[in-house]
């Protein structure tokens, strides 16, 4: 059968999705990591509605809106808002440049950090922020540039109220406390350098280089996987790879001799991976064993 192409999983705020869908860009994934302390989740990474404890959000017309268990309608929560997380007490969320939070049962407002953005550019080309990740009490910010394809990684510990730059891109996705980072954004048929780090408490620290040429990127069922080419724009020689929580690297199969690029769909298994062809839009199934490739019909 014929699937939708997608290049992964893209996660965005409302005015993210905005800017960068306008600019022909992709963003990575915005992601959440859980802690024993706070234990705050992404809303609306697979619905448009979504309870947690005793409150439940809706995402309808570009508008975010909160209703108690005793409360008899919505309640908007404030215009312009991204990426909330949220335990069912607190909601953090970004808007504009700024990290918020939110009491759920007084709905009062605390502006959390404030980001310093460049005055340079004009839109939808300016910097912006989202909120990437939440672990303990760092609250992870990515900040962007569609201008020059750069983005990097902030964190800001609410306990000691500092903000510093990790060095380290933008997370793409998690697994486990190992985080998959870019410090550029994927453009079109592109391939980048993806590093891997992990989370501590004083923010990312670089493990290794996972692959210079990286494209295609899902997680699934915990496991990180993605298309790396020999060449940075050259799409006729890779390698579907799948790396661990730990960075252990598994070469699955050899994608060779093709004049397509090769987009890996969500069916991905310890047996074989379907793709998508990038121009035709023909869908296929690679077998790791013997790199067999069927085409899969309507």
């Amino acid at each position: 059968m014929k699937k939708t192409i997608k290049t992964g999983k893209i996660i965005l705020g409302v005015a993210a999705l905005t800017i960068c869908s306008y600019a022909g860009m992709m963003k990575p994934n915005d992601v959440y990591a859980k802690s024993s302390k706070i234990k705050l989740e992404k809303l609306f990474e697979d619905s448009d509605k979504e309870t947690v404890g005793n409150y439940t959000f809706e995402l309808k017309n570009n508008t975010i809106k909160v209703k108690g268990n005793k409360d008899k309608k919505f309640t908007k929560i404030k215009k312009g808002i991204n990426d909330l997380f949220t335990n069912g007490k607190t909601v953090y969320f970004t808007k504009g440049n700024a990290v918020c939070k939110m009491n759920l049962k007084t709905k009062k407002i605390k502006k959390v950090i404030k980001v310093k953005l460049s005055k340079k550019g004009v839109s939808p080309f300016k910097e912006y922020i989202s909120l990437d990740a939440i672990s303990g009490k760092n609250l992870y910010i990515g900040k962007y540039a569609c201008s020059n394809n750069k983005q990097k990684t902030l964190v800001y510990n609410t306990k000691s109220k500092k903000l510093k730059d990790t060095k380290q891109g933008a997370i793409i996705d998690i697994v486990g406390k190992t985080a998959f980072v870019s410090k550029e954004y994927l453009t079109g048929a592109d391939s980048r350098q993806i590093d891997v780090v992990k989370m501590t408490k004083k923010g990312l620290k670089k493990v290794k280089t996972l692959s210079k040429t990286a494209w295609s990127i899902k997680v699934v069922n915990g496991k990180f996987y993605y298309v790396e080419y020999e060449n940075a724009n050259d799409f006729k020689k890779g390698i579907v790879c799948r790396c661990d929580k730990n960075g252990k690297v598994e070469k699955l199969v050899k994608i060779k001799d093709t004049t397509e690029v090769y987009v890996l769909s969500e069916t991905l298994t310890d047996e074989y991976c379907d793709v998508n062809a990038y121009d035709s839009h023909e869908s296929y199934r690679i077998y790791y064993a013997d790199g067999r490739k069927v085409k899969l019909e309507n």
